[in-house]
């Protein structure tokens, strides 16, 4: 068996999953907060192990007993859009209501009339992505105008004239609200778009129309990205962070990098932006247990330093010098260095946030023995993306990696991507002095993003117009920082992932947002389905049987196994992913299709299973990404907003 020794799963010790901080609605409310015995949440109807959850409707207020009267002198109003688990309903003189509270460990709140509660089914949520090169979301009254627009052949110009008469001022009864113009940061202003509702629009994209409703914390009207842009941007500062590959092949091209950044760093002098440049350089080769003798997997040569600090800059670049002894064949552990820069660089101060990691070869793939991140280039995407970072990759073209140039076209584009632009992945001919200018372009691309002085410095290429708009989505960013925007003020509306006037641009991205209970019980299946994958890699047949084993010996119900046909059932992954709207590989194998695989395509899922375990063990392991829905008195009820694309 070539697999490595896999590492177990820490999800039962301290550690957090991701915190989009979407819940500023879910603080606890002032109420009665009557003290009973511990019980449990109502099940979601059909499921075993799924709580009913809903939201508060404007009005909203909670009660001691089904039908009371408020306490008097007791503020009993409930904020908008507060999540709650049900524990109770009754009906009381013909009306429903409904017993609720802030978690699952049985702390109950009061009652709420059912009407100004809307259930909340999947934990589905939608994220407004950059609206940088794009229209912004329109948010329609009812979902047939969504459909409509989407699937009309002349649903293009009818969008395009509902949108004229909202943004004239006029409105249009069609639309509830429309997103800000700048970026609504959910790590700063946190909000909620929670999914009520999905389905598929018949169009050529399989757009989904999702049942919407928003959830801010601060309500604030939205700014214009253009209002005092002077002013907002006077802090925007820039980091550039070089991660670079310093393997015996990489010779050259480490001196070319160092000049390059010497060049940028010195055009920043004659600017009266110098002190807002900043730029940093991590060194990476390979794996040690591949080759001792390489003396580090990465390194961090400098830590962001002012552009005026040009001569410590390139002190500290000095150091970075290739290798003596050649790796161990070809492929690096590239996504090793990327994912220190993330890790290892302070980029709190920053508003332009971009790696440009310069290579000539490919990347240890997740489930290579000697990669040490255990991460896809997707999956370091998504962390990047997390961050606000962009990840720019320069691929040297080489005669000696010409074998090796499809597989990394394939790993930096995918690490290279980000919404609604094209990947900012540069291959280049293996030239020193092309590859200075490359290097040299880009950067000046994204130091002209400060104002006009630099504009000159500016080609005006495909690549640096990409660049120029990634810089404006930047800048929107750090407006919907300084700014506070906040999401759209409306409880409900229809929604469309796609822009109907251009399909090929998303605004939105959907995300579930799983438990911290949930997530460990996912990972621990995902274990299951590898160990069993290597234990049956000779017998392949016999896969399922060995799923079937080692989930009862994980506590899984023996006769729900027996009836399960594949990977997807509810007994496997767990009731939490049926029913979400996304299609998955793993989740629709059964016997016949594991069989039908080859064994290098069951390898390669298996690899891929894995590094989505350690994907979400980063995940777990972050402290400052998870989010208290109340107030963090039960550790399994934090949540986090798992993209749909990081799912198995």
């Amino acid at each position: 068996m070539n697999r490595q020794s896999r590492r177990s799963p820490n999800c039962s010790a301290g550690g957090a999953l991701l915190c989009l901080a979407v819940i500023a609605a879910t603080l606890s409310p002032a109420g009665s907060g009557l003290a009973q015995d511990p019980q449990r949440p109502l099940r979601m109807e059909g499921k075993k192990t799924l709580y009913q959850r809903s939201l508060t409707r404007l009005g909203a207020e909670l009660r001691e007993a089904p039908g009371a009267q408020a306490a008097t002198g007791v503020s009993t109003r409930v904020p908008p859009f507060s999540v709650y688990y049900v524990y109770a309903r009754e009906t009381v003189d013909g009306a429903e209501w409904v017993q609720v509270g802030p978690s699952s460990a049985g702390e109950i709140s009061g009652w709420v009339a059912a009407d100004y509660l809307v259930d909340w089914k999947q934990m589905l949520v939608g994220w407004f992505t950059n609206p940088a090169n794009r229209d912004p979301a329109l948010l329609f009254s009812d979902p047939e105008i969504a459909t409509e627009v989407l699937e009309s052949e002349v649903g293009a110009d009818l969008a395009r004239k509902i949108r004229a008469k909202v943004d004239s001022g006029q409105g249009d009864a069609r639309v509830v609200a429309v997103e800000p113009a700048t970026y609504i940061n959910p790590q700063k202003n946190y909000y909620l778009l929670p999914i009520l509702d999905h389905f598929q629009a018949d169009d050529d994209y399989a757009t989904k129309v999702l049942k919407v409703a928003v959830v801010n914390k601060n309500a604030t009207s939205a700014q214009s990205a253009t209002q005092a842009l002077v002013d907002e941007l006077a802090g925007f500062k820039v980091a550039i962070a070089f991660v670079i590959d310093t393997t015996l092949s990489m010779g050259p091209y480490v001196e070319q990098t160092r000049e390059a950044i010497r060049r940028v760093c010195e055009k920043t002098q004659t600017t009266q932006w110098r002190e807002r440049f900043n730029f940093a350089m991590i060194a990476f080769r390979d794996s040690l247990q591949a080759k001792p003798e390489l003396e580090y997997t990465w390194k961090r040569i400098t830590p962001f330093r002012h552009g005026a600090d040009c001569d410590a800059l390139l002190r500290a670049s000095e150091s970075a010098e290739e290798a003596k002894v050649s790796s161990k064949g070809f492929t690096e552990d590239a996504l090793a260095g990327v994912n220190a820069a993330l890790t290892e660089l302070d980029w709190s101060d920053f508003g332009g946030r971009y790696i440009v990691m310069i290579t000539d070869a490919s990347a240890r793939s997740a489930g290579n023995r000697y990669s040490t991140t255990k991460l896809s280039a997707q999956q370091i995407n998504s962390k990047a993306r997390a961050q606000g970072v962009a990840v720019l990759t320069l691929h040297l073209l080489t005669p000696e990696g010409r074998h090796d140039h499809e597989r990394a076209d394939r790993q930096y584009r995918s690490l290279s991507e980000w919404p609604n632009l094209q990947p900012f992945y540069y291959p280049l001919p293996a030239d020193a002095t092309e590859f200075g200018n490359a290097a040299e372009q880009l950067s000046d691309a994204l130091i002209g993003h400060l104002g006009d002085e630099v504009d000159g410095f500016l080609q005006k290429g495909a690549r640096s117009r990409n660049i120029d708009q990634l810089g404006h989505a930047m800048r929107l960013a750090y407006l919907g920082r300084q700014q506070g925007v906040s999401a759209p003020e409306v409880f409900e509306g229809w929604v469309a992932e796609r822009i109907a006037e251009d399909r090929s641009k998303w605004a939105l991205e959907i995300r579930v947002l799983f438990t911290k209970d949930q997530l460990s019980d996912l990972q621990i299946a995902l274990r299951q389905i590898i160990e069993a994958g290597d234990l049956t890699e000779l017998a392949p047949e016999d896969f399922f049987a060995q799923v079937r084993k080692l989930l009862i010996v994980a506590q899984r119900d023996s006769a729900e196994l027996a009836r399960a046909s594949s990977l997807g059932d509810s007994v496997v992954l767990g009731e939490y992913l049926e029913g979400l709207p996304y299609q998955s590989l793993l989740t629709s194998i059964d016997r016949d299709t594991w069989l039908a695989l080859g064994a290098g395509e069951r390898q390669e899922l298996l690899d891929e299973i894995e590094a989505k375990i350690q994907l979400f063990q980063d995940i777990h392991d972050d402290q400052d990404l998870w989010v208290e829905l109340d107030d963090g008195n039960v550790k399994g009820d934090l949540v986090y907003p798992i993209s749909l694309l990081d799912l198995p």
